[in-house]
Formats: structure tokens, sequence, C-alpha cells
């Protein structure tokens, strides 16, 4: 499984904000991510909110600044309170700048990835659920997502987060 950061948001220990892990399991009775960190081996037991995977994205749906279209990150964070990921290019921009805070709509993320379902309006029930994307169709900005128990769903990329 992928390196993850423990996000700003993991409220419960504060200490371990901003802590890299590896995510070693699923523990699908709680609900929760085993994460063990390298310093000291401790073994945290963490919702899904409190974690962030470190993934590659390819940018997308940018107007403002479209030479960051097409362009690959990594996602280092995300701010709940803004709605955005925290994502540095893998190569800088001409002027240097390398790291932008973007929307999930303006991150397509790769086949394989783990994400929490959010901000569905017509199916409310799915809301907070895991999945994993399965396929992505970039020019609808939709994933399709597999949820427990093997249903597929199709949704914009605004809707889900790693």
């Amino acid at each position: 499984m992928p390196a993850s950061r423990l996000p700003s948001l993991c409220h419960t220990a504060l200490e371990y904000n901003g802590a890299v892990g590896e995510i070693m399991a699923w523990d699908i009775d709680k609900h929760r991510y085993e994460v063990k960190l390298p310093a000291g081996g401790d073994i945290l037991s963490l919702r899904p909110s409190n974690v962030t995977q470190q993934c590659r994205v390819e940018i997308v749906g940018i107007e403002r600044q479209p030479e960051l279209n097409g362009r690959i990150g990594d996602i280092l964070g995300f701010d709940d309170t803004t709605g955005r990921y925290q994502v540095r290019l893998a190569q800088s921009l001409s002027d240097g700048r390398d790291a932008f805070g973007l929307r999930p709509a303006q991150v397509a993320l790769a086949v394989g990835t783990a994400v929490v379902i959010k901000g569905l309006q017509t199916s409310e029930q799915f809301n907070g659920h895991m999945a994993l994307v399965t396929g992505s169709e970039m020019i609808a900005q939709q994933y399709t997502i597999q949820i427990s128990g093997g249903k597929q769903l199709r949704l914009s990329f605004s809707n889900v987060i790693c």
C-alpha cells in the first residue's frame, strides 16, 4: 500500500499531524486503516478522514492557469477547511512555482486509488463510504468506483477524495 501522510485534521492525536506512515491494513469491522509509523513503530487505527494518501495525479480542468493542465504532481495533503489538495508538481513551472492548492475536480486520480465518497446530493447514503477507483473518463471528469459488495458507481471527480 502507498505511504500516507496524516493531515492536520487528525484531531484525536495532534502529535501525529503531518506524520508519514505506511498503511498496513484496512479493518473492515472498524472501518479504519491500521497505519504503522516508522519512528518507534507505533501502529495507529485511523478513520479514512484522518489519512491522506500520497499519490500521483494529473492536473485537469484549470481555466485560469491552463499551463497546469496535463502536468503530473503528487498529493501531499488535503485541507478540509478549503476543500483543496496540496499538490507538488513533478517538474516546476518555468517561473519556479511547484506547489498548488487544487480542488478534487482539478486532479485525476489513478486507477487503484482508494477514495472516500463525499458531497453526493441524490445518493447521500454513499457519502463517507470507502471505494476504489476502477476507471476514469477524462473528458467527462468522472470516475468509475467500486464500493464494498462490488457495487459500481460513476461519480464526478469532485465527489471523491483520496
